[in-house]
């Protein structure tokens, strides 16, 4: 059965035994799947597999004659510690190697030319060796203080008691939210009065904000006499938000009513949240204002509008809806609404 083998894991590192002393073994662990032609994991049982290191990725010489393994194979998966055979110590692990494998494909118990290697071999690279771990074991704990990094070198784990990082040691400007895990930083990490208003970024302001920014509409100009809710002129924005809270209102606003008879006048307002890209939309709150003309004429009064949403993550339209209702029939009796509609999450 022909065999061909997919690296689902393939990690090299040496691992040096008990004591790592400097004449210990050095060992590469080595695990693959084997499939057939057809991509299915070979059946479980044992294979017989030749391992050779070179130093160029087609023809040359093998620089570590290798070692062969009677393997288990268990799902199509193999594993094998290879030097347990056949010692790696001459091979020169500070350039770039190839590994070449070859099975036992028509289970003959040999590996023969009638069992050709897996290609293209696979790439061994010098960086991925610690050869340094003997020594790494043969330092004290806390032999290493901060006096011994040199200015600008990083740290991966900081919570060592007594290893502290100085100002020296981080070079200015190197620390950008993508050298920060999520969540990593908290109240705790923060040193109180630590942040100055010149370290937060700034909202942007715009009629459609992207997350952290302020969505601020043009002027809101028109007027209506629709006994039904109509949409508020030029009052819509485009926020996206994360899951935080949203706070609306509109700014600067008036409300100017105007008929030509003494009457009794119901404005009504609502704001509305629509998804983008497609959703029903949503009554995010209404108000209603009552106004009794003694005299024909106009009537204009601040317009105290604001809410508090909670939309979730997406990107949302807001706009404001309006109508009005007279005490008797009165077609020609218009609203007025003078304003900005903003938006913005907590």
């Amino acid at each position: 059965m022909d065999a061909k083998i997919i690296l689902a894991l393939l990690f090299f590192a040496f691992c040096l035994a008990a004591g790592a002393q400097s004449a210990a073994p050095k060992l590469l662990p080595f695990q693959a799947r084997l499939t057939d032609a057809s991509g299915a994991a070979v059946i479980d049982g044992t294979k017989l597999v030749l391992f050779e290191i070179y130093d160029v990725p087609t023809g040359g010489q093998a620089v570590w004659a290798g070692e062969m393994h009677k393997t288990t194979v268990n799902g199509g998966l193999v594993n094998v510690l290879l030097g347990s055979k056949s010692p790696l110590d001459a091979v020169d692990f500070n350039k770039t190697l190839y590994l070449q494998v070859t099975v036992d494909s028509n289970a003959d118990n040999a590996i023969t030319s009638a069992d050709p290697p897996l290609l293209p071999r696979q790439v061994i690279l010098p960086a991925v060796f610690a050869k340094e771990a003997a020594v790494s074991r043969t330092v004290e704990d806390g032999a290493v203080t901060g006096a011994k990094l040199a200015p600008g070198a990083a740290v991966a784990n900081i919570g060592t008691a007594g290893l502290l990082i100085a100002g020296n040691q981080v070079a200015a400007g190197t620390i950008n939210q993508n050298n920060i895990a999520s969540n990593a930083v908290g109240t705790v990490q923060i040193q109180d009065s630590s942040i100055s208003l010149a370290k937060l970024a700034t909202r942007s302001i715009s009629q459609t904000a992207s997350t952290g920014g302020i969505a601020y509409s043009s002027a809101i100009s028109g007027s209506t006499t629709s006994d039904t809710f109509v949409t508020v002129p030029n009052s819509t924005i485009v926020l996206s938000t994360v899951g935080h809270p949203v706070f609306l209102c509109v700014t600067s606003a008036t409300l100017f009513v105007q008929s030509p008879f003494q009457d009794v006048m119901t404005v009504n307002l609502q704001l509305v949240r629509t998804p983008q890209g497609g959703g029903a939309s949503v009554v995010v709150g209404s108000t209603q204002y009552l106004y009794d003309f003694y005299h024909a004429g106009t009537i204009g009064l601040p317009l105290g509008a604001q809410w508090l949403d909670n939309p979730g993550t997406g990107t949302f339209q807001y706009s404001l809806m309006y109508d009005r209702s007279m005490g008797m029939s009165n077609p020609t009796a218009n609203v007025f609404i003078r304003g900005n509609l903003m938006g913005l999450e907590f």
